[in-house]
């Protein structure tokens, strides 16, 4: 899988994976644990590692967590990252805010809000790189 970092309009920088779609955190998730089991896990897929996860210019420290399922899920700052069903192209942001509790996750792993909003964890957008998998 890859992963990389990319500028998005009125959102400042997220996390992508190399091809493009939007990564996004759950705020019900804990330490070292996924919230999102079962069907929540169909609709936000949860994004697996596949060896040791690699990145550039995603400044939050990346790690692995271990699922129910036993499958090694990507984590950025300690949230497990996930992409959303209902993004239907590369780019698309359709889980952003999503029952309040989802949102696109920044390079140091906060939630990215709208650059209006205070707190946005912006930062400046860099070339892309990857690892494998995905």
């Amino acid at each position: 899988m890859l992963m990389a970092k990319q500028t998005s309009d009125g959102m400042g920088t997220i996390v992508t994976d190399a091809k493009g779609w939007t990564l996004y955190r759950y705020d019900k998730d804990k330490a070292a644990m996924s919230m999102c089991t079962g069907s929540c896990a169909q609709t936000w897929m949860p994004v697996m590692a596949q060896g040791t996860p690699k990145v550039m210019g995603v400044q939050g420290k990346l790690g692995t967590i271990t699922r129910d399922d036993g499958m090694k899920q990507i984590t950025l700052a300690g949230w497990p990252l996930y992409r959303y069903m209902g993004d239907t192209k590369v780019g698309d942001m359709n889980g952003q805010g999503k029952d309040g509790t989802w949102y696109a996750a920044t390079p140091a792993g906060k939630k990215a809000v709208t650059s209006s909003s205070s707190g946005s964890g912006s930062s400046p957008s860099s070339s892309m790189s990857g690892m494998p998998g995905m």
